[in-house]
């Protein structure tokens, strides 16, 4: 178990996790898919789009959350799910956003990065809440 903090601005769910700094304790990843292949990756002025489609991991319990994770973003970044902003971050490194509220059946995730270099590795991580 370990707290996961989020140094994401997470614009369309209506919260800045920079202000909040919330940590949610979760129990170590139940499931963990990891979205490998299948990425569009389009230059657009200053910035690098990558998407990819993906489907919901399963039906969540109640205690159960999907994560998007992913080891390394390369620069700032805006990250969309499903067209929608859902966050942006701040500077280069690791980012976590839980989006089980976010997601349906079919997803198309994006991350529009200020750099050339690709994304990292990115998962979904399925997690129950502790407490």
């Amino acid at each position: 178990m370990e707290p996961y903090i989020s140094h994401a601005s997470a614009t369309g769910s209506g919260f800045d996790l920079t202000t909040v700094h919330a940590a949610f304790l979760m129990s170590d990843p139940l499931h963990t898919i990891r979205l490998r292949g299948a990425w569009i990756a389009v230059r657009e002025g200053d910035r690098t789009v990558h998407t990819r489609h993906f489907g919901w991991p399963r039906t969540l319990d109640p205690d159960e959350r999907v994560w998007l994770v992913c080891d390394d973003l390369p620069g700032l970044a805006e990250i969309r799910l499903n067209g929608e902003v859902v966050a942006t971050t701040l500077a280069r490194g690791p980012f976590r956003l839980d989006i089980t509220r976010n997601g349906g059946p079919r997803n198309t995730v994006g991350f529009s990065v200020t750099s050339n270099e690709s994304v990292g590795e990115v998962t979904l991580e399925v997690h129950r809440v502790l407490g």
